[in-house]
C-alpha cells in the first residue's frame, strides 16, 4: 500500500463529499464565510486532505476550506 503524501491540484468538483467522511455534525456556514472572505483577500490555507480509492477522491479533512474555496469560485 502506498502511503506517500502528495500535494496535487485537483478540481473541486472531482472530490466526493457524500461518503460520510465528515466527522462534524454539520459545516458551520459562518466559518465558511469567514474563510471565503480571507481567501478573497489573498490568505493561503493548508491543502485539504483527500483519499483516492482508485475510483473516487474522498474528502477527509478540510470541509470548511473546500466549501469556502467553492464559494469563491476556485
Amino acid at each position: 500500500m502506498n502511503t506517500e503524501k502528495q500535494i496535487l491540484r485537483i478540481p473541486i468538483k472531482s472530490i466526493r463529499l457524500d461518503g460520510d467522511t465528515q466527522s462534524r455534525d454539520s459545516v458551520n456556514q459562518v466559518i465558511v464565510n469567514e474563510y471565503a472572505d480571507d481567501m478573497r483577500e489573498g490568505a493561503v490555507f493548508p491543502p485539504v486532505i483527500v483519499f483516492d480509492d482508485g475510483n473516487d477522491m474522498w474528502l477527509s479533512e478540510g470541509f470548511h476550506r473546500l466549501y469556502a474555496a467553492r464559494q469563491t469560485g476556485q
